[in-house]
């Protein structure tokens, strides 16, 4: 059965987790698809999930099963939380960032939350400072909040960080 199954994944990750992270990531997230698939248990899926994501954090399966079953149940904020916990753990910085503006969207247009969304904005700057959209987005907030000094510190940063001279140039206009 599919329960056998479930137990079977979950025992042989288990034991191959202390030699090969990532597949027992792999193990998890078939364990995770066959929870959705047959059992229909959307909770459980996310407990073997996470063990994925905690072997391989940047496992880009993984993240999009996540992201799924997040977005069918419409719990975008637990995704935003994830999302965020994720890619402060990750040791790769470009890949941190995409996860950071992915949740930034999410609070943007799924949840209306444009505090939340300038939060993470800030996330990806603190990683990059000379990120544009970042840079753009979390100004534009700022300049919504009535916090023009703040818009202008952002759009300042940009231009003394931004690594291409169009980048530097569109800044420095914006100020």
């Amino acid at each position: 059965t599919w329960k056998q199954r479930v137990l079977d994944l979950d025992a042989e990750a288990m034991h191959v987790a202390i030699t090969d992270e990532s597949k027992a990531a792999e193990l998890w997230r078939m364990e995770a698809e066959i929870q959705l698939a047959y059992g229909e248990h959307q909770d459980s899926a996310l407990v073997s999930l996470n063990k994925s994501l905690g072997a391989a954090p940047g496992d880009e399966a993984g993240l999009t099963l996540l992201r799924d079953v997040y977005e069918q149940s419409g719990r975008y904020g637990a995704l935003v939380d994830e999302l965020e916990k994720l890619a402060g753990g990750l040791g790769d910085p470009a890949r941190s960032i995409e996860l950071y503006m992915q949740a930034a969207g999410l609070c943007k247009d799924e949840l209306g939350n444009s505090a939340g969304a300038a939060r993470m904005y800030r996330n990806v700057l603190d990683l990059d400072s000379g990120h544009r959209e970042a840079s753009e987005e979390l100004a534009y907030y700022y300049l919504e909040n009535e916090k023009p000094r703040e818009a202008v510190r952002v759009f300042e940063q940009l231009a003394e960080n931004a690594t291409t001279g169009p980048d530097q140039i569109d800044a420095r206009l914006q100020l």
